[in-house]
Formats: structure tokens, C-alpha cells, sequence
């Protein structure tokens, strides 16, 4: 006798065998990111923190703006807090409409986006190690670590609508509306500003929880990348993806797709906090935890209060703009 499953009335057969294909597709994924995050986390733990000079007519210069930013992001959090206490309405009433997707659908998404991800990087590495020499070895690992971000954040947002438009879903779900643009990209500059000085305290304790357990700085591996290539074309197209098409995606992903499944079944603290903790986790740094933790929370936050992706990537460019801007000025 051959052994059939019982299918639920309704619910066909191959509906099951095509959920089970996925359950191993996003098995597979997640058993692979944690082997990847783990070695990562290990070789964190392995290093000393970095004693590097930098010059100090640069740091002055910096200062002099993190006083002025800082000065400002003050005055606003304090503005926010005390309009929140008050009852003042801050945020347009956002037009709010049911995701049509579920938590399932995010995660086969994330899976494929990274398997795919790690095929196109085996094919990358494999063509430029034909054609690589000793003196191309550290472009050619910049090469890589580029074309992998662009191929998994290309997977991401693809994936992400193709899955809601396979739901037939809407989009504006999604964030994606033009409605009041303008009123969110206020907030999000806004909003960046108020979160800095926060921000800036939990990277100071970070700091301090590294240096006391001897753990070394996890930088953005794209900035190892900046550096091989010095300048010329790849910088831009390096530069345009950490501040541009990188925030925008995982935008999309993180606040505009996963943010309203989550809300489907969560209360809306719950799905904020939650929400930043998967963001700040799938950056696997032990030393930028808890600063990843607070502008998750705080993207997670501004979705909630606009629906709007505009609000979202406009604070997460700000973010990574400026960092990418201490960088070269640090780098000089």
C-alpha cells in the first residue's frame, strides 16, 4: 500500500508538496546564513579593538558638525517627546490598507534572495579567479563583495513585489504611494535628526562593551572594498549602493514587506520591536547591535506612523550618507 498525506478539504495536494519544496528551500537558507553568521561572529570575537590615529584637524572638523547636529537632534527628540506626552498629532493620517501577504511569504522570499545570492557570488568568484593575478587580488575581492550586495538586494526587491503582486496585493500596502511625499520626506530627515543623539550613545556604548570585552569593529564590508579600488568608477557604484539602492531595498523589504505581515498578527509595539530586532540580526556585528537595534526600531516606528517608504529611506539614506561621509573623511 502506498501512503498518501491527508489533505485538508479545500486545500489540494499539490498546494502541500509545493509548501514543503519551499519549507526545505527556506531550511536550506537559514541553516546557511547561520553557519555564515556564526564564522562571522566568531572572527568578531577573535579581534583586538584597533588602536588608528586619525588626523586631528579632521576630528576638529567633525566635531564642530556632530556639536551642531547634536545641538538640533536634541531640540527635535525633546519636541517629539513632548508632542507625543501632549497628544499633538505629528504624522498625517496615513491611508492604511491590509496586507494581502503573510509571514510565510516573507520568509520564502528572504530565502531565495539569499540562496541566489550565494550562486551568483560561486559564479563571480569563479570567473574572476580565471582571469585574476597577484596584483588584481584585492580589486577582485572588492569586485565580489559588490556584486554580491547588488545581486541580494536586486533578488530582495524583486522577490518582495513579486510575491504581494502574486497575492494580489496592493502595492501602497507596500508604502509605495505618492501621496503627502513630501510630509514624509520632512519626517524622515526630521526623524534622523531627532534619533542622532541617541544613535551616537549607543555606538558610545557599544564602544566602551567592545573595549571591555575585547572585541574588535565589524565595518560594512563594502568599506574594505572602497578601499582596494581607490577611486574611479566602482567607487561610485560602491557608494551609490550603500547609500542609495542599499537603504531603498531594504526599505522595502524590512519596513514595506515584512512590517505589514507581522502587523497582520502583532500589536503595534510588538511588530515595531521585533521588526528592528530581525534588522539589526541580519547585520550580524556583535559591536553595531545596538545602534542597528535603534534605527530598526525608529524605521520600524516612522512606517507605522506615515505608511510611506518615502519618510523610511529618506532617514535610512541620511544614515548611511553621513556615514558614508565620516568615512572619507577619516579615510583622507
Amino acid at each position: 500500500m502506498i501512503y498518501r498525506p491527508q489533505v485538508m478539504e479545500g486545500f489540494p495536494e499539490k498546494m502541500w508538496r509545493r509548501d514543503a519544496i519551499w519549507a526545505i528551500v527556506v531550511i536550506v537558507a537559514a541553516i546557511s546564513f547561520g553557519i555564515e553568521a556564526v564564522s562571522r561572529l566568531a572572527g568578531q570575537c577573535g579581534q583586538s579593538p584597533g588602536t588608528g590615529s586619525f588626523d586631528l584637524q579632521y576630528l576638529q572638523r567633525l566635531a564642530r558638525i556632530a556639536t551642531i547636529v547634536f545641538s538640533a537632534g536634541t531640540i527635535l527628540f525633546l519636541a517629539y517627546l513632548a508632542a507625543f506626552v501632549s497628544g499633538v498629532r505629528l504624522f498625517p493620517v496615513p491611508e492604511r490598507r491590509p496586507a494581502a501577504w503573510n509571514i510565510w511569504d516573507v520568509a520564502k522570499a528572504a530565502a531565495t534572495a539569499y540562496l541566489v545570492m550565494g550562486i551568483v557570488n560561486g559564479i563571480v568568484t569563479a570567473l574572476l579567479g580565471l582571469a585574476a593575478g597577484p596584483h588584481t587580488a584585492g580589486l577582485d575581492e572588492a569586485y565580489i563583495i559588490v556584486a554580491q550586495a547588488v545581486v541580494l538586494h536586486l533578488a530582495i526587491l524583486a522577490l518582495a513585489i513579486g510575491f504581494v503582486m502574486a497575492r494580489h496585493g496592493d502595492t501602497r500596502a507596500m508604502g509605495f504611494t505618492g501621496r503627502g511625499w513630501h510630509v514624509g520626506l520632512l519626517h524622515g530627515v526630521l526623524g534622523y535628526a531627532a534619533i542622532l543623539p541617541a544613535f551616537y550613545a549607543t555606538i558610545a556604548l557599544s564602544v566602551w562593551l567592545m573595549s571591555l570585552f575585547s572585541i574588535g569593529p565589524t565595518p560594512n564590508p563594502i568599506i574594505p572594498a572602497l578601499r582596494q579600488a581607490g577611486t574611479g568608477w566602482f567607487t561610485w557604484v560602491a557608494v551609490f549602493v550603500i547609500t542609495i539602492f542599499g537603504p531603498f531595498t531594504e526599505e522595502v523589504f524590512f519596513r514595506g514587506y515584512l512590517y505589514p505581515a507581522m502587523r497582520r498578527r502583532l500589536s503595534v509595539w510588538p511588530a515595531i520591536l521585533i521588526n528592528g530586532f530581525l534588522f539589526s540580526i541580519i547585520h550580524v556585528s556583535i559591536t553595531d547591535f545596538l545602534p542597528i537595534l535603534l534605527l530598526g526600531v525608529a524605521l520600524a516606528f516612522l512606517f507605522e506612523k506615515t505608511r510611506s517608504l518615502v519618510s523610511c529611506t529618506a532617514f535610512h539614506v541620511l544614515n548611511n550618507s553621513l556615514q558614508m561621509a565620516i568615512f572619507f573623511l577619516m579615510d583622507r
